[in-house]
């Protein structure tokens, strides 16, 4: 039969059953109805039946399957209900106009949370994957992370909504723990890591290069002369959680440069400012300012937080980079932050290309993107005389 074209229904069940076999074992823990539409929605989704085309009839299922027609009607009402099937009285069973949409394979972006959409990291990801599938028969459906504490719990909430969607394919664009996409994996979605790695081989990624951004960085500011440099970041080292963050690299990043500059003191200084809470920040940056020993100079986890935190530094009486040096990573078309550039647009693009590749049945390989040139512009200059502070 070609895809497309009206049928039989002993044609269309004929093309249905050639190269498959009907399910033995009787005691399998998926139930027979879902074997059954598992097997229609694919035959769907690869074009096997086109909108407009008959389906197996509801006896036919019955004799093939060896079930009851109970089994059979609840498979095709539930089809019939998600809007992938229509019946017509007196005629058959016909894949339903709307199934042209259905048939795009449906990938998920994952996210920590709808707020994080806003993150200018998080718009110029999915801009450039939009950009890279939208000739594609890829349909993107961001997915928020679940709230809670318990992994496997979550793991199961966010496995049942990507079911619910059937997607078997995720793009991780925010750090989850390890677990909770492990159960994704263990499930059969195949997960990809935008800028997001795990201590996984089962999980590939395609990301900025953390160690040498956080080198380069270091590098740069220990050549203006700074010796105290404190971090600013929202998120710990998320090791514990087989999440490679970029705080994780920080004391490996920093003991390399120590060797290349030695009269940096022995260890950095690290502050958390929890996700999506500013609120935090000046009382952050007063505990890290007002002590005996304070950084001369702070580097940020992005330049949206570097920008905020030069404001409030100077709503705090601190003259910047007279008195203390701002530097991050960079996000936005133009500032006034002393950054390094990151390919943020080709990895993400890099990343829709490598799921695509997937979606055809190439597995990718994970890959690291480096960071690009130091911008000195406004925030960067010489730590005051001595360390000190007027």
């Amino acid at each position: 039969m070609i895809a497309g074209t009206k049928s039989s229904s002993s044609e269309s069940f004929s093309d249905f059953s050639a190269g498959r076999r009907a399910p033995q074992n009787r005691q399998q823990e998926i139930p027979l109805y879902q074997v059954m539409k598992k097997d229609l929605e694919k035959a769907i989704s690869t074009g096997e039946f086109a909108p407009g085309s008959r389906v197996p009839s509801e006896s036919e299922l019955i004799a093939f399957y060896n079930v009851s027609s109970t089994t059979a009607r609840r498979c095709l009402d539930e089809l019939e209900q998600e809007g992938m099937l229509r019946r017509v009285r007196g005629k058959g069973t016909f894949v339903s106009d709307l199934a042209s949409v259905l048939q795009h394979i449906q990938v998920a972006v994952l996210v920590r949370d709808l707020i994080s959409l806003s993150h200018p990291f998080i718009v110029q990801a999915l801009h450039s994957i939009e950009k890279i599938t939208e000739n594609s028969k890829v349909h993107l459906n961001v997915q928020r992370m679940p709230s809670g504490h318990d992994p496997e719990a979550t793991g199961r909430t966010l496995l049942s909504a990507l079911r619910h969607n059937r997607t078997d394919f995720a793009l991780v664009l925010s750090n989850v723990s390890l677990p909770v996409i492990q159960s994704l994996v263990d499930a059969g979605v195949h997960c990809l890591g935008v800028n997001t790695r795990y201590q996984d081989d089962r999980i590939p990624h395609i990301a900025l290069d953390f160690e040498l951004m956080i080198i380069e960085t270091l590098r740069s500011v220990a050549r203006f002369g700074h010796q105290r440099i404190a971090y600013l970041t929202q998120e710990p080292s998320m090791g514990a959680v087989g999440v490679l963050n970029s705080a994780a690299f920080i004391p490996v990043a920093w003991e390399k440069v120590r060797m290349e500059f030695p009269r940096m003191v022995a260890e950095p200084q690290i502050f958390t400012i929890p996700y999506a809470a500013d609120e935090h920040l000046p009382q952050v940056l007063e505990e890290a300012l007002r002590g005996p020993q304070p950084p001369t100079a702070l580097i940020c986890s992005d330049e949206v937080m570097g920008l905020e935190a030069v404001r409030q530094l100077r709503r705090l009486g601190f003259n910047v980079p007279g008195q203390i040096s701002v530097i991050g990573p960079k996000l936005l078309a133009s500032s006034e932050l002393a950054v390094i550039e990151m390919p943020l647009a080709e990895m993400a693009a890099a990343s829709a290309r490598a799921m695509l590749d997937w979606i055809e049945g190439r597995r990718p390989q994970s890959r690291l993107f480096p960071p690009g040139e130091f911008l000195t512009r406004n925030t960067l200059a010489t730590p005051p005389a001595n360390g000190q502070r007027s």
